[in-house]
């Protein structure tokens, strides 16, 4: 049997969070993989130069994709945005050859758009997304929860035990992950200096994730030691997955690759909040619905939030999603037609029930205005006492 073609249409609304992963997750599965991007078709905003903006971009899209569609027909289209979703739905609907498409919300809040999308299946990161989606008028039938989709790595620390990558690394006490990479040389000294205030702070581990920050990593060399703070250092290294879920609590801006890391080892955010990471606010707050962050509206905040996010168990790691997606796509794209029927004979029965309620509604409006003849009962008794 021929590997199965997918194609994979992305955007500048599209985030590299989730179509990074899902993209190796897919060739990993050994099907063969082609990207268009339709360009900023897949930006958001709600103003009307934004919409006006979109619907002339989309006109392009739609080209571009039937195009695409038509000279090589794939088994099954994979998208990432609301946006691109409907211009691909709406070619879908117009080429000989149609294929399913499957939309990847990776959002914790879905936004209304994509019911405007008629995608065939949309798959969500969790429950709460997965309602959601119904509520904004999705077809539970088409919905699938994924998990949170992230990097393969956090995905297999998930199931690791976290007191024995304790033991491996002789962490001692609570155990605080602090991601500094991208603060700057200022913050994180700032940060470092908020952390030895803490009046548990000589029971706290702290494992400071620099990334390829060198200039974090040179300021937390110098100011961790005389502050008197038990922590340790590291970049990128093959153990980071494993650091990140042997932490008790995670501190980070809330970047969609920290919240999807967070779901996959079963940690808990403290969620730095500032204008560095656009709607940084509102990713806090979906994951704080979950029980798994607390917001810590700047540095002074960072104190009562780690206490907080101390306390309580910790939440369960989430599935791969970017495998089960994989597994989702390989399963659409081998039963092409059946999965394009399902939608085709549930738009028959809608149409159909729409016939008959308008049929019905006819024949009533008909009763009520013709013309009297015989003796009929218009309700009420059966006659005088």
């Amino acid at each position: 049997m021929a590997e199965p073609s997918v194609l994979l249409v992305t955007s500048s609304g599209a985030p590299a969070s989730a179509v990074v992963p899902v993209l190796a997750a897919i060739e990993a599965a050994g099907m063969r993989v082609r990207a268009i991007d339709v360009g900023a078709v897949g930006a958001g905003g709600s103003g009307v130069a934004d919409r006006m903006r979109r619907a002339l971009l989309g006109e392009g899209a739609e080209r571009k994709l039937r195009r695409e569609l038509e000279l090589s027909p794939p088994d099954a289209a994979v998208v990432f945005d609301p946006h691109s979703a409907l211009a691909l739905t709406v070619v879908r609907d117009q080429v000989m050859n149609p294929a399913p498409v499957i939309a990847v919300v990776g959002d914790l809040e879905p936004v209304a758009a994509w019911s405007q999308t008629d995608a065939d299946r949309f798959l969500a990161v969790d429950d709460v997304a997965a309602v959601a989606l119904a509520d904004a008028g999705v077809e539970g039938d088409r919905i699938l929860v994924v998990g949170a989709i992230g990097e393969r790595a956090f995905a297999e620390a998930g199931h690791q035990d976290r007191a024995a990558l304790k033991t491996r690394f002789k962490l001692t006490g609570k155990v605080a992950l602090v991601e500094v990479a991208g603060l700057g040389a200022e913050l994180t000294g700032q940060l470092s200096l908020q952390l030895s205030l803490l009046d548990s702070g000589s029971a706290i581990t702290y494992l400071f994730d620099a990334g390829t920050d060198a200039d974090a990593a040179a300021v937390l060399r110098r100011q961790v030691p005389t502050l008197g703070l038990r922590a340790k250092l590291f970049g990128q290294t093959a153990d980071s997955a494993l650091l990140w879920r042997a932490a008790d609590v995670i501190v980070a801006r809330p970047r969609p690759e920290v919240i999807s890391r967070v779901m996959l080892v079963g940690g808990k955010l403290v969620a730095l909040i500032d204008d560095a990471v656009p709607n940084g606010q509102r990713l806090a707050a979906g994951l704080e619905a979950r029980k798994r962050a607390i917001s810590a509206k700047g540095l002074l905040m960072l104190s009562s939030a780690l206490e907080t996010g101390f306390g309580g168990a910790m939440p369960a790691a989430t599935d791969d999603g970017a495998d089960q997606v994989a597994d989702v796509v390989a399963a659409v794209a081998s039963d092409k037609r059946g999965v394009l029927d399902e939608r085709r004979t549930a738009a028959q029965a809608a149409t159909r029930d729409r016939v008959h309620r308008a049929n019905v509604a006819a024949s009533a409006a008909a009763a009520q205005t013709a013309m009297p003849g015989e003796l009929e009962d218009l309700g009420g008794g059966n006659g005088y006492a």
